[in-house]
């Protein structure tokens, strides 16, 4: 049950900030501003990152607990940091432009 609820959690948390990055692609792309674009783009590529490591990761830890074996999840949390700092950057570009 635990698991489930990380990788939920996980997947919950990028999926919001999909959508906030999503935003900020929007709004940059509409006030003509490539380097706001860019910040939305990069954080959504690094959002897919998190969660295609998290499913990856779910799925090796299922495996290994019905083989028997111990085995601990991995967090994302420097990829998650990455994508917050970008994200936040865009935001801040979007507010002085």
């Amino acid at each position: 049950m635990q698991i489930e609820r990380t990788s939920l959690a996980w997947t919950r948390l990028s999926l919001s900030m999909a959508a906030a990055a999503l935003v900020v692609v929007r709004l940059g792309w509409a006030r003509g501003s490539p380097a706001v674009v860019a910040a939305g783009v990069v954080s959504l590529l690094t959002l897919l990152a998190v969660t295609w490591t998290m499913r990856h990761r779910y799925r090796e830890l299922v495996a290994d607990l019905h083989e028997g074996r111990r085995h601990t999840m991995m967090q994302p949390g420097p990829l998650v940091v990455l994508a917050v700092v970008v994200l936040a950057a865009g935001g801040l570009l979007l507010a002085v432009s």
